[in-house]
């Protein structure tokens, strides 16, 4: 995932803007991470690829 695209993403919980925080970057590009909205709602990145859809998730919403 690139930094560029977090200025585009909204949280899917409540649509508020989502803060990135980097655990491992190679060029450019974030492989390990989290995002975290202003509500609390946090979605993991792993291997470059956010995970909207994870089980712990679904009932945070």
């Amino acid at each position: 995932m690139y930094k560029e695209i977090v200025e585009i993403l909204k949280c899917p919980c409540c649509g508020t803007d989502l803060e990135l925080i980097t655990e491992k970057e190679e060029n450019g590009e974030i492989i390990e991470g989290q995002l975290t909205c202003a509500q609390k709602h946090t979605y993991k990145i792993f291997a470059g690829i956010i995970d909207f859809g994870a089980e712990e998730q679904k009932d945070s919403c």
